[in-house]
């Protein structure tokens, strides 16, 4: 928890670990990324109110301030800001402002005496974002105490080094503050020009694991050997791999053994009650019947790309693949299967339809 106090020496302290804290997400935002890839948070990430997989920092109007206020080396009174909500209706009384973060966009944002790191997914284990989250704060702060010590020259640091240091700090990490809506365009154009990385599926974040400076940093900081971080890079990695072909190779199978079934017997059906003789029947077997052809020749490709994956053992441009060509394919194939799925009669679909399973009596 970090909480400014009433004195001029707890309130510097008090900024010296929450610029520490934008240090560590500013220097090792691939890093951050890499601690929570899985297989489900690159479907998750950027979508359904989870923040995107562009690591930024949000801190609020008050703290944003305050570190431009810092940055620029000047004085006075901050901007006074409303502490009530007045809605000025006679039975509804004058409420408290919330001054806490409401930016629910943001994957690191200050929440008035916290930072939450909210792009961990639920269902992940907090152990690796915590290790490489403590890991970044340590060497931030390991740094900005050796420039500290420099400026002291041995002797106890003064109010100004300090205040020197911090200043150093939020000038060097303005980048990766954003206060505005991480889902929209602009902020993907922004960071790109900022330089941020955007490591959108798993493969592309742990590759971070294998960098040897990384490697040495977590060494150095007695966290992970080289040779550990290496194994969680591998282990992670073939997780990513099996998880994505036990997903491809489910969809073959409901494809082949339900979907097209049911299509076949909707021509079937569709030809029985006369779609040869009467134009609106036919109009209709024709549209299932185009379905049905790239429904097949798309699950042919996905034969094929299963049997090629299969063979493969280079492990990392498998991965690569599965997190591009293979994620690809699925999704189209699940589209088709959709829009098959809207014209077959639900007594012939014999898994249950999406009205199913939101409507369910």
């Amino acid at each position: 928890m970090l909480e400014p106090g009433d004195k001029p020496q707890e309130n510097l302290r008090f900024l010296y670990f929450f610029t520490a804290a934008i240090k560590a997400v500013h220097d090792h935002g691939a890093l951050l990324r890499a601690a929570i890839a899985t297989p489900g948070n690159d479907f998750r990430l950027g979508a359904n109110e989870a923040p995107p997989a562009i690591i930024s920092t949000f801190l609020g109007e008050t703290m944003h301030e305050v570190l431009d206020r810092i940055a620029e080396g000047s004085t006075g009174q901050w901007t006074e800001r409303a502490h009530q909500i007045n809605l000025d209706l006679a039975k509804v009384p004058a409420v408290r402002r919330d001054n806490t973060d409401r930016n629910r966009t943001s994957p690191f944002a200050f929440t008035g005496n916290k930072f939450e790191f909210r792009a961990v997914g639920a269902s992940a284990s907090i152990s690796m974002p915590l290790t490489l989250l403590n890991a970044a704060m340590a060497q931030a702060l390991d740094e900005m105490n050796q420039s500290l010590r420099t400026k002291a020259g041995g002797s106890l640091p003064s109010h100004d080094q300090i205040l020197g240091v911090i200043q150093e700090v939020v000038k060097a990490t303005r980048r990766i503050r954003f206060e505005g809506d991480n889902y929209s365009e602009a902020w993907h154009e922004e960071a790109a020009k900022r330089g941020l990385p955007n490591l959108n599926t798993t493969p592309e974040a742990l590759a971070i694991l294998k960098d040897p400076k990384v490697q040495t940093t977590l060494a150095q900081l007695g966290i992970l050997t080289k040779s550990e971080s290496q194994a969680r890079y591998n282990v992670r990695l073939e997780r990513f791999i099996k998880v994505r072909m036990i997903e491809l190779e489910c969809l073959q199978e409901l494809v082949t053994t339900h979907v097209l079934p049911a299509g076949y017997a909707q021509l079937a059906a569709l030809k029985a009650a006369g779609a040869s003789e009467l134009s609106a029947l036919r109009q209709e077997q024709e549209h299932v019947a185009k379905i049905l052809s790239e429904l097949i020749e798309r699950k042919n490709a996905l034969d094929s790309l299963i049997r090629r994956y299969r063979t493969m053992h280079d492990e990392d441009a498998l991965a690569a693949d599965l997190a591009t060509q293979g994620l690809e394919l699925m999704t189209v194939l699940r589209g088709i299967c959709n829009e098959l799925e809207q014209v077959v009669d639900d007594e012939l679909w014999s898994l249950p339809k999406y009205r199913e399973m939101l409507y369910l009596q």
